[in-house]
């Protein structure tokens, strides 16, 4: 019973993360960086965690503030 009800907990505790927010994980690089970034990325993603990488949302970024867009992904919508 006990390892049941902590199970319930854990499940309860996941699903507010992934309602709460939009990213597991964000990365953020160095430009000399990017092929390992790229390979953490990808690998991150096959893993099936929710991962902001600038290049898995090119069409997101096109047009808006980054310095304002990148500061909300990372402080407010990445876990």
């Amino acid at each position: 019973p006990k390892e049941k009800e902590l199970n319930d907990v854990l499940i309860l505790c996941n699903n507010w993360h992934r309602t709460r927010f939009t990213y597991d994980i964000g990365i953020s690089f160095a430009g000399e960086d990017r092929k390992i970034a790229s390979e953490i990325a990808d690998g991150l993603k096959k893993c099936g965690n929710r991962v902001f990488y600038d290049e898995f949302e090119d069409e997101k970024l096109l047009g808006k503030n980054l310095y304002t867009y990148l500061h909300e992904i990372y402080s407010e919508r990445c876990r």
